[in-house]
């Protein structure tokens, strides 16, 4: 990749703390309903303060790039996740709580379509999915560090304390970024009517928008009720519960990396249809399998999911041109998290609340399967497949 590598790395740090700030609820979500009684419905509807916060901030992000440089905006983003983070671990009330991580959530939906613009703007586009997915590392080894975190300091240390700290280093990620000067120079454009009918017009915009709004639903979705469903169904202790779930993610890691080279040999288009699809059918396994075979299932479900999103955003890059990416990345990305980490969350902790939380699996995968095939009508504009 060149000279764009050190830029790739240090976006990767500043992504991986972007990231586990948005994650580190699910495995302190048994200890927030203990804490603060709530149901399953109620827990479930702290994602989604978290992600209209992110939402809400992606889809500004283009007036905010159009008036200042990118590499600002990613400075920002680091500083106010990690005051977000510290005041969530301040809160004494469930409102402060919610109040607390709508902020951290719009400080971090300021940082992707700037950081996906300043990687793509500094490498070959025959390199783009190789550095995407090494951006990707950065999601992935927040699902696997979340949860040994929550495991490794149960008894010893409060939720509070890790939310402090996470934030705390979100900071220092910030001032790394800051001094490492790498990239960012140039300003965005703005959601413009001119700039929206020139996306809106592509069928791709549409595609893309509901694919990625499956894999948040498969990563985020699952990932997040997936603890909780594990102790209330199937009789877990919440400490190997969420072991669990971290080792499930650890191969995941090593697929994002490995999916680079893969994109740019058979294409994104293929990467993504095979990524749903698997995955979708794993995921109605986690509602169906018991005993023995719900280890499997958490085990292998995760793996393809993470493979979709360098396609992803490989795919998005093909479609449009450098000058309005930020501005499709902020449309597309806004409701794909609203749907992946705020809905679905919701949905699958009122299928909890009801007793049915295996069916509200089933479901999410049924329809992760009959909606993957959008992938093959993906057309390319800006570059091929």
């Amino acid at each position: 990749m060149g000279p764009g590598l050190l830029t790739v790395i240090v976006l990767t740090g500043v992504f991986f703390f972007n990231f586990i700030a948005r994650l580190i609820l699910a495995p302190f979500v048994v200890n927030l309903e203990q804490e603060f009684s709530l149901s399953h419905v109620q827990a479930g509807q702290l994602f989604l303060f978290v992600s209209f916060g992110v939402s809400l901030a992606l889809a500004l992000s283009g007036f905010v790039a159009r008036f200042i440089k990118h590499r600002h905006i990613v400075i920002v983003s680091c500083l106010g996740v990690g005051l977000g983070l510290i005041l969530t671990s301040l809160a004494q009330s469930l409102v402060t709580v919610k109040l607390a991580l709508l902020c951290m959530g719009l400080a971090a939906g300021l940082y992707l379509p700037s950081g996906i613009t300043i990687i793509t703007s500094s490498l070959s586009s025959l390199n783009w999915g190789k550095g995407l997915a090494v951006h990707e590392a950065a999601p992935n080894m927040a699902f696997i560090l979340a949860p040994v975190v929550a495991a490794a300091v149960e008894g010893i240390f409060s939720w509070r304390a890790v939310f402090a700290f996470l934030g705390i280093g979100s900071l220092l990620m910030g001032f790394v970024f800051f001094f490492s000067h790498q990239g960012g120079e140039s300003k965005g454009e703005s959601p413009r009517p001119a700039v929206l009918k020139s996306i809106f017009r592509q069928p791709a915009f549409w595609i893309l928008t509901v694919l990625f709004g499956l894999a948040a639903s498969l990563t985020f979705g699952v990932f997040s009720m997936l603890p909780v469903y594990l102790v209330s169904s199937h009789g877990l202790e919440k400490g190997w519960a969420n072991e669990l779930v971290s080792i499930s993610r650890i191969p995941c890691l090593f697929m994002a990396l490995s999916s680079g080279p893969v994109i740019d040999r058979i294409g994104s288009r293929k990467t993504a249809l095979i990524a749903l699809s698997v995955s979708g059918l794993l995921t109605v396994m986690l509602g169906l399998f018991s005993g023995g075979l719900i280890y499997v299932a958490v085990l292998l479900q995760p793996i393809c999911a993470v493979c979709f999103f360098p396609a992803g955003f490989t795919a998005i890059s093909m479609t449009f041109s450098n000058r309005v990416r930020n501005v499709a990345i902020s449309l597309i990305i806004p409701l794909a998290l609203l749907v992946g980490t705020g809905v679905v969350p919701t949905l699958l902790g009122w299928f909890g609340d009801q007793g049915l939380f295996s069916l509200g699996f089933v479901i999410l995968g049924i329809v992760v399967l009959a909606g993957m095939n959008l992938a093959r009508w993906l057309v390319f504009t800006n570059e091929q497949a």
